[in-house]
């Protein structure tokens, strides 16, 4: 669903009325607790709703401007109603309204509290500009409150403590830390915690690249293929990317991220993952089929018979 907006702002109070929204969303939910459950509800700052820890909501805000006024805004909600799957590689993230509670939703009543919530905050928030009056619904739904969360500075990536948002919408923060001090020391292994053999990877937290020595003989075209994936991938969504072979040679790419990163996407990494395995089947069937040969020792021509 969608709004059309003509507040009296200034650019610069736009971003607060994305977080106006996620709050009015989320209120509207929980007021169809008849047919959304009790399932916990909450928003992932600033702009996403989780049930059960899973995204449901996303909202976007966009605008036309001048330099010292909106002209006006639209801010969009998708809402995951009743949705009865999602592909697999973001099952484990994303969810659908539907699927938490175990029986339709209906949608109607969800548009119609939402909006009763926004007519509510939307007043509350013109009355001073700004999240003032509403810090303490915000607050109240914030899912990351009280934890260690990771914030992209133009300065510098930094983390530290959320107590919640301030009147202008940013998440406060009771200490800094740097990501490459905390996570610098951890590197790569040629060997996962599981048991894999470790061909390459990237961390966005120390902006490291690593190649197993082990397989130096592959090609240096390849080579340069595989170290563009990974740095790509945590360019894009952050956190750590490996790529490993299994046991049986089959190559796996794994994610992972500190929990305390906040901003890490988890849907956006598991979407990033499957686009990559089908647009590069080949090569991994080619670093399978070295892995094989040159690690496991396999016969070639008895593989080459395989069907």
């Amino acid at each position: 669903m969608s709004i059309l907006l003509r507040p009296q702002i200034t650019p610069n109070q736009a971003p607060m009325l994305t977080l106006v929204m996620a709050c009015s969303v989320a209120e509207g939910i929980m007021d169809c607790k008849d047919v959304c459950g009790e399932q916990q509800i909450q928003i992932k700052w600033p702009n996403d709703i989780v049930v059960n820890k899973k995204k449901v909501v996303g909202i976007l805000t966009e605008l036309t401007m001048e330099a010292d006024y909106v002209q006006y805004m639209v801010s969009g909600v998708g809402i995951n109603v009743n949705q009865t799957s999602f592909p697999e590689e973001i099952s484990a993230t994303a969810s659908s309204l539907y699927l938490e509670k175990g029986q339709k939703v209906n949608r109607a009543l969800l548009v119609q509290k939402s909006m009763e919530h926004f007519d509510e905050n939307y007043e509350i928030f013109c009355r001073t500009d700004d999240m003032t009056g509403l810090i303490v619904a915000y607050n109240t739904l914030l899912v990351n409150k009280e934890v260690a969360v990771r914030v992209l500075d133009p300065r510098g990536e930094y983390e530290g403590i959320a107590h919640g948002i301030n009147e202008k919408g940013e998440l406060m923060e009771a200490w800094k830390m740097s990501t490459q001090e905390k996570y610098q020391s951890e590197g790569f292994m040629a060997m996962s915690e599981e048991g894999r053999m470790v061909l390459c990877g990237a961390n966005a937290y120390d902006k490291k690249y690593y190649f197993n020595e082990k397989f130096n003989g592959i090609p240096e075209s390849i080579k340069n293929e595989l170290h563009i994936i990974c740095v790509l991938f945590t360019e894009e969504v952050g956190g750590i990317f490996t790529i490993e072979f299994e046991e049986d040679g089959s190559v796996s790419m794994r994610t992972e991220y500190s929990d305390e990163d906040f901003l890490y996407d988890e849907i956006a990494s598991g979407l990033l993952v499957g686009e990559i395995r089908r647009k590069r089947t080949e090569l991994f069937e080619s670093l399978s089929l070295y892995y094989r040969v040159f690690i496991l020792h396999e016969d070639m021509g008895e593989l080459f018979t395989e069907e």
